[in-house]
């Protein structure tokens, strides 16, 4: 654990932006330095969600049918198509 001493000038504006954020001023301080000082992407080594599902992004295993067309349309059959069963 390390100890700063943090001058008067930036604590106040740490503290007054805590208490917009409903947060403390340690908090609030800690999150930052993290943000600061720790890398946006894990070890060299260390696989991300990106790397577990690279191999299927962007690939579809199904049918020929164009989905996107329409889908507003079929949206509301299918609404309505549920009401009449009672499902909604």
């Amino acid at each position: 654990m390390l100890t700063i001493t943090i001058p008067s000038d930036i604590a106040s504006t740490i503290s007054d932006e805590a208490r917009n954020l409903g947060t403390t001023a340690e908090s609030l301080a800690v999150e930052r330095l993290r943000e600061s000082f720790l890398p946006a992407h894990p070890p060299s080594g260390e696989k991300t969600l990106f790397d577990f599902l690279s191999e299927h992004i962007g690939t579809v295993d199904g049918t020929r049918e164009t989905l996107s067309e329409d889908c507003g349309k079929r949206f509301a059959r299918g609404m309505v198509e549920k009401q009449k069963r009672g499902k909604l």
